[in-house]
């Protein structure tokens, strides 16, 4: 008998969560089975307060379905009563498909509700004063009784600052940098943790370090901090439940006491200072002696931005090794990671009390082997450590990150060897969806570099780089990637925190800071605005929407959506986006040699009003998605209205599409803004002009994303292949060449002579170009997907160079496969498609002699070769053997 389960139970995206803020969470699950074309049919979900209940045929249940007639696996909504504050619910789901076949009840699952009223005060270190960005990191305890039996036990806590909870003796967990980064006036996180099993009968300790993190500390390229506060404090409230049904409440108040430790200051730029000698060990357990500590200092601050974490938590992802110690030519001490990373070092030191081991931190090495910070625009950026002499000793910060693949030691008169230095890697926790290989090893590389430029540049906010003073929250470059980002990782949680953190910072009249959170004073141009930039409010919803099918994240944000459309609309002339800043197509090549901006070639109301048509045509779309249709058709008019105005101010009679750069062609093409019978003629232009380049780009941050897709869309599949594999600057390859383990921010970060570009701008770990890869997965794995990837299309990359491709990617439903491989004029081509899920075979039959399934050692010849329609597949396997004309 075929067998059908039920697995991979989650809510809200995630396994088992504590500390949900919703009364009505979503659940998920997937179906396995070991026979094809498994569809759901129907689903039955039980929920109750004990997992034994759920077995107990008298256990009493807080919902119970019975058998509901739905293909739904995803996103169902809860179906018992509101879940209360603070309340948790197991639940199990069993299933049927469309072939009679019946799942047991999967194992049981759980999500469990936070607190909803605080009674804890906001809590500060006198010993801290808010003077300078680089301040000791104080700790604060409380020491209190548990006097009978516990049932469970909760902390509940947050910061205005970083912080890191522990109780009695145990840092509570591996996240880092809680709360998290926002904008603290608007928004501050907090995070949930189960504590009974640290909790004892008898006396207890609760205790948390606090830092200055995005709050206080340095943060932005203006040389800002104190930016939300000039005082770091901390809350924390504990639940413990007894067998009796009582409940104590253990809340931070005047009760809690603090001291100075041993790190000196720890910010997010200029690393950490820790001098062991100070370390107060036990100082977070019950038996320590605080006799000496000072009382805290209450703070008086609202609750009203508190709001449970509601993102992916940072935490320590991976450790590499480095790959060699070396001595540069003018003789410092440098260790290669073999890898541009996020994170630390961790380093085993031995010495007598006093020694210091200090280090900092680049990504690259000049011409000459020598260490280079200059594109890191400030110094000091660089952690140190002072030994209390008590044996080996080991050492790795707390409140900061660094963005390097080269160390060098600064001081430390001891011997390191390659065991004693290992590099932590610190990102959000997204789960790793994509998988790409191909048998070119250049590409690769690119995409190894496309997937460490997310994995460095996803620390809470989408940042644009990870190492210089900037770090800061990019709408423009979050809103050219996400696509791409979606595939590599599951980023629904990661972009629904940050598209809240983009709401907090709506201005009145509709507009969109630039980088989220808000941190830009405007001292180098205007802190809000600009197309693209602003437009992720509308783009990266959609691209959430498309990857996992949330439609409720769409709900959420159509009034966001819409009041910056209305304030686009509001600063045109006769639809054309005039009197705003913008960036245009920003660090593109079609410029002067000697221009000094960077804004690009393209004329940036051209850019502006082509980005206006396009955001426009989206939210019809999505108004169609809701159902709003007034709006849906308000839209439409109002695209067509922009797209005349764009048609009549910039293409001339002949087909010149305004500054006739690279850039102009593709957002025209892309952004359908022409007429059906000029298309042609503009795409001609365009692949002229890259000809004319010796096949090489031009296009900038907003031309680039799109430059391969209109390439393949007119009929130049051809072309696109020859831009992606090109070697020579400016192009994809050329950074691969020059060693690069990341994107670069610029075409030539490393100039073929081995110079570099400009220093004040010129980061090494940038992910914007790496959108490339939402052109690569569907045009070399050879399959796409509709919203949520539920219903997937397969076409073979016929003009594909390669022999081999392989890939992968976890959908919400379960694993997409696409594998093949060319040999003379016969392919062999193995997809999967998840249960749950359908598959169309997409294929143009005209091109092949024979298209045949392989089974069990048979062919199986499918469809009429002269038929160019799809042929549906159900969840499975399947092998093809594909062969062209004249062979076979």
């Amino acid at each position: 008998m075929n067998r059908l389960n039920t697995i991979d139970l989650r809510c809200e995206y995630t396994h088992d969560p504590i500390g949900i803020s919703e009364s009505r969470p979503r659940l998920f699950w997937k179906l396995d089975g070991d026979h094809q074309a498994i569809r759901q049919s129907r689903y039955w979900i039980q929920a109750a307060a004990q997992p034994e209940d759920l077995e107990s045929p008298e256990g009493p249940l807080l919902a119970d379905t019975g058998w509901i007639e739905s293909d739904t696996s995803t996103f169902v909504e809860y179906p018992g009563e509101p879940v209360k504050p603070r309340e948790r619910v197991y639940w199990r789901v069993k299933a049927a498909d469309t072939q009679g076949h019946e799942s047991e009840f999967s194992a049981p699952a759980f999500f469990e509700r936070t607190l909803a009223h605080w009674d804890a005060r906001w809590i500060s270190s006198p010993l801290v004063v808010g003077e300078g960005s680089l301040r000791p990191v104080p700790m604060l305890r409380r020491v209190f009784t548990i006097s009978r039996e516990m049932t469970r036990a909760r902390l509940y806590s947050s910061a205005r600052g970083v912080y890191i909870p522990h109780v009695n003796g145990v840092r509570l967990d591996e996240h880092l940098l809680h709360p998290g980064c926002t904008n603290y006036h608007q928004r501050i996180l907090f995070q949930s943790y189960d504590v009974t099993p640290y909790l004892q009968v008898g006396e207890n300790c609760i205790g948390a370090e606090l830092s200055t993190g995005w709050y206080a500390g340095n943060y932005g390229y203006e040389g800002l901090y104190n930016i939300y506060g000039d005082t770091m404090s901390f809350i924390g409230q504990l639940h413990v439940e007894y067998r009796d049904g009582t409940e104590d409440v253990i809340c931070t108040d005047q009760e809690w006491v603090t001291s100075l430790g041993p790190i000196e200051h720890s910010d997010l730029y200029y690393g950490e200072l820790y001098d062991a000698r100070k370390e107060q060990p036990g100082w977070d357990t019950a038996g320590f002696d605080a006799a000496s500590w000072t009382p805290v200092s209450i703070e008086e601050c609202s609750y009203d931005q508190l709001t449970a974490h509601d993102g992916d938590m940072i935490s320590r992802i991976m450790e590499i090794q480095p790959q060699q110690i070396i001595t540069s030519p003018r003789g410092d001490r440098i260790i290669d990671m073999g890898q541009n990373m996020v994170g630390w070092l961790r380093v085993r030191l031995s010495g007598s009390p006093g020694d210091i081991f200090s280090c900092e931190f680049a990504e690259v090495l000049d011409m000459d082997g020598e260490f280079y910070t200059e594109n890191l625009r400030i110094e000091g950026m660089k952690d140190t450590y002072i030994m209390k002499g008590d044996g080996v000793e080991l050492f790795e910060p707390s409140f900061t990150f660094h963005g390097f693949r080269y160390v060098r030691i600064l001081s430390y008169s001891g011997t390191l060897t390659l065991d004693d230095i290992t590099g932590v890697v610190v990102h959000s926790e997204m789960e790793q969806t994509g998988t790409f290989s191909c048998s070119d090893p250049l590409i690769d590389q690119l995409q190894h570099n496309i997937e460490w430029g997310q994995r460095g540049n996803f620390l809470d906010i989408p940042t644009d780089c990870p190492q210089r003073d900037e770090r800061l929250g990019w709408t423009g470059d979050a809103q050219v990637f996400i696509q791409t980002g979606s595939f590599n990782f599951n980023i629904a949680r990661f972009f629904t925190k940050w598209l809240r953190d983009v709401a907090s910072e709506q201005r009145e009249d509709g507009n969109i800071p630039v980088v989220i959170p808000n941190v830009l004073g405007g001292q180098n141009h205007p802190p809000f605005g600009s197309a693209a930039w602003g437009d992720a409010v509308i783009i990266c919803p959609l691209a959430i929407y498309k990857t996992y099918g949330d439609i409720d994240l769409l709900r959420e944000h159509y009034p966001m959506m819409q009041a910056w459309n209305e304030y686009v609309k509001s600063k045109t002339e006769k639809w054309i986006w005039k009197n705003d800043f913008h960036f245009g197509d920003w660090l593109a090549l079609d410029q002067p040699p000697d221009s000094p901006s960077c804004f690009g070639g393209t004329d940036r109301e051209q850019v502006a009003t082509a980005f206006f048509a396009y955001a426009t045509s989206l939210m019809h779309e999505v108004a169609g998605i809701l159902g709003d249709t007034v709006a849906a058709s308000a839209y439409e008019q109002q695209y067509h209205q922009i797209r005349t105005a764009f048609r009549n101010e910039f293409v001339t009679p002949s087909g010149r599409v305004g500054s006739n750069t690279q850039t102009s062609y593709v957002h025209a093409l892309m952004f359908d803004l022409l007429p059906v019978e000029e298309r042609a003629e503009a795409a001609r232009r365009l692949v002229e002009d890259i000809r004319e380049r010796g096949w090489h780009l031009s296009t900038g941050f907003t031309g680039t994303p799109y430059l391969l897709h209109v390439l393949s869309r007119f009929g130049y599949e051809e072309a696109a292949y020859r831009l992606l594999l090109q070697k020579e600057y400016p192009s994809w390859l050329y950074s691969v060449t020059k060693g690069a383990t990341t994107i670069w921010e610029r075409w030539d970060g490393i100039r073929p002579d081995g110079s570099f570009q400009t220093p004040g701008m010129n980061s090494f770990n940038h992910y914007a170009y790496g959108a490339v890869g939402d052109w690569m997965y569907p045009h070399i794995l050879g399959f796409s997907g509709d919203a949520g990837f539920r219903t997937l299309t397969f076409m073979f990359p016929e003009q594909c160079p390669f022999e081999y491709a392989e890939g992968s990617f976890k959908t919400l439903y379960g694993k997409v496969v696409s594998n093949w491989k060319k040999t003379g004029g016969e392919a062999l081509w193995t997809i999967t498609i998840p249960p749950n899920s359908r598959g169309f075979l997409h294929m143009i039959y005209e091109h092949y002699a024979s298209v045949e399934f392989l089974e069990q050692d048979t062919l199986q010849t499918i469809g009429d070769l002269t038929d160019d329609g799809d042929r549906e597949l159900g969840s499975g396997t399947y092998v093809l053997k594909l062969t062209t004309k004249g062979r076979g």
